[in-house]
């Protein structure tokens, strides 16, 4: 058995490899989904390694690349994501040893930090290996009677061309935050092979990026990603509440849901306290000289989805 970097044409292998391994679950494996995912990331490619015995890959462990900012700084991360090992190869170590292998080999690069949201099975694997529970995200969630004539979503990405270049060439405002490399709101949401993302905007300081999540109780009004300027007036901050307020209601959503590290505007749209609801995060600093890993977030919905 040896362990080496993935190649492009390994894609079609590594693919049968999750599905084998995993199952299809609630996000369907595929080659573009894995192509989108770890080949056409703004941020970089991904680095991955696979385990191979007798010509054939028996496991796969895969980094997604990111960057952070903070006051200017870039933060560079990596997701820990996409982990399969053969049924056959199974209880030997593979998932840990390609793990650990993966991560020394990205320790020259200057990475700064891993992050990922661990499930339950394999939480406790990464607290092992070193990994620290940073807690699970806070939520702010809004109840509400959905619409009985619901309006089918329709978004022009191509309209916004303008606004998302312009957002891409400044920073995000507050904490520690997603860095909006150019062509990463395309990237995320516009090219995304799985699900439609949607928004609302002014076409100049205001931005709301939201997807419909579909319940056995209902639809979920999901809010990805809020981005709000503060040369916006607050007449012009109103304006914008009470449109996204309609969007919400014409959606025939019953619940509305927003990550509880944005603070902007819970209270304009009636959301409860933030709540413990989301997914849990664990975090392993690389970079020593590194400081405050468990401070300052500011992830939004949009950052941590699984996709």
């Amino acid at each position: 058995m040896k362990f080496r970097f993935s190649k492009p044409d390994d894609i079609p292998a590594i693919v049968d490899l999750l599905r084998n391994s995993l199952g299809e679950g609630l996000i369907p494996k595929s080659e573009s989904l894995w192509t989108w995912k770890h080949l056409a990331n703004p941020f970089g490619p991904s680095p991955v390694l696979i385990a191979e015995s007798d010509h054939q890959i028996i496991g796969v462990r895969a980094f997604m690349r990111w960057k952070f900012v903070e006051n200017g700084k870039e933060i560079h991360a990596v997701r820990a994501v996409d982990t399969a090992v053969s049924p056959l190869h199974q209880g030997k170590g593979l998932f840990k040893s390609l793990t650990l292998n993966l991560l020394d080999e990205l320790k020259s690069e200057g990475l700064d930090l891993v992050f990922n949201s661990p499930n339950k099975q394999s939480t406790p694997g990464y607290l092992k290996m070193g990994w620290e529970k940073y807690g699970k995200l806070p939520i702010h969630i809004k109840l509400q009677f959905p619409s009985s004539h619901p309006v089918a979503e329709r978004s022009d990405w191509e309209a916004i061309q303008s606004q998302l270049n312009f957002l891409e060439s400044t920073a995000p405002q507050e904490g520690r935050s997603t860095l909006w490399q150019p062509g990463y709101f395309n990237w995320r949401f516009r090219d995304c092979p799985i699900f439609k993302y949607h928004f609302v905007t002014d076409f100049k300081d205001q931005l709301l990026i939201y997807r419909i999540k579909s319940h056995a109780w209902g639809k979920e009004f999901r809010i990805c990603d809020w981005i709000d300027s503060t040369i916006s007036s607050p007449e012009q901050k109103v304006n914008f509440l009470n449109r996204v307020k309609e969007e919400i209601q014409k959606s025939g959503a019953a619940l509305t849901t927003l990550s509880g590290l944005s603070t902007t505007y819970s209270k304009g749209l009636g959301f409860l306290p933030s709540l413990k609801l989301g997914p849990l995060l664990t975090l392993k600093k690389v970079n020593e000289s590194f400081t405050g890993l468990h401070e300052n977030w500011k992830w939004s919905l949009g950052d941590l989805e699984l996709f």
